[in-house]
């Protein structure tokens, strides 16, 4: 199953959509979008701000609930910046002090738990990013060093070393490990928090 990409479709259909995939994952950046369907669903929630008053915000969160959270998660994995609520107020049009970034992180953590969603609330970080980040997946700007770090040479190399030893097989915990120390460490917060994770561009 995988939703329409590149069709339009209402913020209400989003949310059916999204809202069945929700009820299947373990981790938001397993439901298949594609970049169209990031910046259409973008452009719905943008519209929703221009004419939702800042008291009625909670409504449309809870009545779209799983298009927010997911937009936010993609959100996360398309941002390289360390300021993830600029990057979500940019994508929606506002500025990011008008974002209620602790109103928002609280209902993306209310609405994962809701969804049967990991909320991560173990990992510590960021109380409200951390979370989404995780479920953004693999940014696709970390793509480069996890190829570089992991996947090449377990490709290339007929043995590899890890901690002092050389390795002929690789564990997934063991290509981790190794990206972890030489690449940056995105993957590891991932590895040891969310065991389905996949890269979102």
């Amino acid at each position: 199953m995988s939703p329409p990409t590149n069709t339009q479709m209402s913020l209400t259909d989003w949310e059916k959509t999204l809202s069945a995939y929700s009820a299947h994952v373990s981790h938001l950046s397993e439901i298949p979008l594609s970049p169209f369907d990031i910046d259409q669903i973008g452009r719905h929630l943008k519209a929703l701000l221009g004419c939702t008053q800042k008291n009625q915000l909670k409504d449309q969160i809870i009545r779209y609930r799983s298009t927010w959270v997911v937009y936010m998660a993609a959100i996360a994995a398309r941002n390289d910046d360390r300021g993830y609520w600029d990057a979500l107020a940019a994508s929606l049009g506002v500025k990011s002090d008008t974002i209620p970034t602790s109103f928002i992180g609280s209902a993306f953590l209310n609405a994962v738990k809701q969804l049967d969603l990991p909320d991560y609330s173990e990992v510590g970080g960021y109380r409200y990013v951390t979370p989404i980040r995780l479920h953004g997946g693999i940014p696709a700007y970390s793509l480069p060093d996890f190829f570089e770090h992991i996947v090449m040479p377990a490709v290339k190399e007929p043995a590899f070393p890890f901690n002092g030893r050389t390795l002929r097989r690789f564990t997934g915990a063991q290509l981790l490990e190794i990206w972890w120390r030489d690449g940056n460490g995105v993957l590891c917060c991932l590895r040891e928090h969310g065991a389905h994770v996949r890269a979102r561009s």
